[in-house]
């Protein structure tokens, strides 16, 4: 994500803009992705963050290797960052300490859409997508639910 400027050649801060751009890019990427795989034709209401538990355990489910495991992590992440972003008044930005895009939400939170599609492939059902949505949009969880880290 870091690049040299043409003026000093040190490290560049992409601009929130130009995150939303890359990001609004992965998540359609996604989207034709489920479309070609599954058939599905889903979009961006919350029905459809509701799939991505569901998604993430059939790819599981075909012992995928750590690169598809990381490629999947970065394309479901911009779409379930892009959800929260268009369904709970969330915006696209850079987590300075983490160098990493993020979703900033309308609580005053940031989350890490693609970290945590990352822990729900290769560490379980505990990191639900859909509790992540839930309480990236509506600033609590699911009955039941804790988010213990973003």
């Amino acid at each position: 994500m870091w690049r040299s400027t043409r003026r000093s050649g040190g490290p560049h801060r992409p601009s929130d803009a130009e995150i939303a751009a890359q990001q609004r890019t992965l998540a359609g990427t996604f989207v034709d992705q489920v479309g070609e795989a599954f058939g599905l034709a889903i979009g961006w209401t919350e029905e459809d963050a509701q799939l991505l538990d569901g998604l993430c355990d059939i790819l599981v489910s075909e012992h995928p290797t750590e690169s598809t495991l990381q490629t999947n992590a970065q394309v479901m992440g911009a779409y379930l960052g892009e959800l929260i972003v268009r369904n709970g008044g969330g915006r696209w930005g850079w987590d300075v300490a983490y160098r990493s895009s993020a979703v900033l939400t309308r609580f005053g939170t940031t989350g890490f859409p693609h970290n945590r599609v990352y822990k729900r492939l290769t560490q379980g059902v505990e990191h639900s997508l859909w509790a992540f949505y839930q309480c990236s949009v509506t600033g609590s969880g699911p009955p039941g639910s804790t988010i213990s880290e973003w």
